[in-house]
């Protein structure tokens, strides 16, 4: 870090207890609100009864000083890809995980908290247990995306080869 330049002073290790090392997943997402300020977006993580885990984004928001904000839905980050322009994307689980919202209320509340003023679901693969977005999506920059391939899976291959024609729309 300081080779690049950067002043060590300036970093900061707060140490917190969790459940798991899945910190992509349970760990807040960050955004800016109106007034230029950082938030910590703190989704409900329910995945296997970590509560731990869960308690993170409000737990590294006390020790950085920064606003946590309880977003009510569940919601996990190695679901979430954001192209830095209000275009963000998930796979169609974040629906299913929150039966109790319609479509129209997980959006609002995506475009609330993170900004994403454009929301595009991606069907995930079949036989994963996560469903997430990161484990076949990949954004390269903001106008490229990898997509997986999946040749040994014929209908991973489908879904996939689909999920690529949607972004290209």
């Amino acid at each position: 870090y300081s080779s690049r330049g950067g002043d060590v002073r300036r970093l900061k290790t707060p140490v917190v207890p969790y459940d798991s090392f899945w910190y992509q997943d349970f760990g807040p997402i960050y955004s800016i609100d109106a007034g230029g300020g950082l938030v910590s977006n703190d989704f409900i993580y329910n995945r296997f009864g970590r509560v731990g885990d869960d308690a993170v984004p409000a737990s590294l928001a006390a020790k950085q000083g920064v606003v946590n904000r309880q977003v009510t839905m569940d919601y996990e980050g190695g679901n979430f890809i954001s192209d830095g322009h209000g275009t963000c994307f998930a796979s169609t689980r974040i629906y299913q995980q929150n039966p109790r919202l319609t479509r129209d209320q997980v959006n609002a509340l995506m475009r609330a908290n993170l900004g994403c003023t454009k929301f595009v679901a991606l069907t995930p693969l079949e036989d994963d247990g996560t469903y997430h977005i990161d484990l076949f999506a990949k954004l390269v920059d903001d106008k490229t995306f990898i997509v997986g391939d999946f040749v040994d899976h014929p209908h991973n291959k489908v879904l996939m080869d689909q999920n690529a024609q949607l972004l290209q729309g």
